[in-house]
């Protein structure tokens, strides 16, 4: 029996721009393992918290499994002054999933964490030119300060 592998993230996991399937598509590469490749483009853990215990069910998750969750730099991205989902959103959403897939599935949990950002292509992101992507939070102006109050 194959090992089954449900990766649920965002178009890093998903491999946008990579026409191997970036790093999840390596982590199957043939081998005696089923992976799903749950990544959808900009999606956050509040998008992902929606939908993964329906997706997780229609693949066969079980207690056998492993769910890796890669998720997390579309929440912090910026649009218009803030994070599209704040820290205390993120760590809500992210518990919340972990909790569930243990009650649900498996005690195999992953957490991946942020990769590096390359503001010279994220601070506008090349592709969406309204959200920006930071390596540290920006400097805080008047405007965006009275925003985040």
């Amino acid at each position: 029996m194959s090992m089954l592998v449900l990766v649920f993230g965002d178009s890093i996991a998903w491999g946008l721009c990579d026409d191997r399937g970036g790093w999840v598509g390596r982590l199957w590469n043939g081998r005696s393992r089923l992976v799903y490749n749950l990544g959808v483009d900009g999606e956050t853990s509040e998008d992902i918290s929606k939908r993964f215990i329906a997706e997780a069910k229609v693949r066969g998750a079980n207690k056998n499994s492993i769910i890796v969750f890669a998720v997390g730099v579309n929440d912090s991205s910026h649009m218009n002054g803030s994070h599209r989902v704040g820290l205390d959103g993120y760590v809500h959403n992210m518990e919340g999933m972990i909790d569930q897939a243990g009650e649900h599935f498996t005690k195999k949990i992953v957490c991946v964490g942020l990769a590096p950002i390359d503001e010279s292509k994220t601070a506008p992101f090349i592709l969406e030119k309204t959200i920006s992507f930071y390596y540290e939070h920006p400097p805080i102006n008047n405007s965006t300060r009275r925003q985040e109050q």
